[in-house]
């Protein structure tokens, strides 16, 4: 008896824990005051995980994008490279499935894809090659499904790649479409 109890038990938590788990598809884009305002757009899975009686949780996710590196002396790079933007995002939602707001906020880091820009910079490690920032961002969220938002991102550590990579605050819009 102790056994089949132990068992329902942890159906009924796992039913819970994943009835609590968002998976979809993140677009993400910088808005700049240029002449062609949508720059940097990045795409890729995210996942949300979240504890509904206090509405807190966290949000991650693994977007693909192309940055411009360029060397501010001589020129040396003048070529786009790809990068994994992984955002590690607290976050706060207050509401109902239907509409809700949140607010989401966390460090990220941009890693290189591949290993064409540490052979060509001769870096020493592939870690020392990543750009780290924080973000905050603030949404709505409706229909269970869809999630837009507007954030804020600042680079504060661009460590081998300070000579090559313009560090930025930037001003960015999403849009989350949950598959799961």
């Amino acid at each position: 008896m102790k056994k089949v109890f132990i068992v329902i038990l942890c159906f009924f938590t796992t039913i819970s824990v994943y009835s609590q788990i968002d998976f979809g598809v993140k677009v993400v884009s910088d808005v700049k005051h240029d002449a062609f305002p949508i720059r940097h757009l990045s795409f890729g899975p995210s996942l949300d995980v979240h504890i509904p009686i206090i509405g807190v949780g966290l949000s991650t996710s693994v977007l693909f994008t192309s940055r411009y590196l360029y060397h501010k002396e001589n020129n040396v790079l003048d070529k786009n490279y790809e990068f994994f933007v992984i955002p590690l995002n607290f976050k706060w939602k207050l509401g109902f499935n239907a509409i809700n707001l949140y607010f989401a906020a966390g460090p990220y880091a941009m890693v290189p894809f591949g290993t064409k820009l540490k052979t060509e910079l001769n870096l020493i490690s592939h870690s020392r090659s990543c750009i780290y920032g924080l973000n905050g961002e603030f949404g709505i969220g409706f229909l269970s499904k869809y999630r837009v938002c507007i954030g804020y991102k600042v680079d504060v550590i661009a460590r081998d790649l300070e000579d090559y990579y313009h560090k930025e605050n930037s001003l960015y819009i999403s849009f989350f479409y949950s598959l799961l």
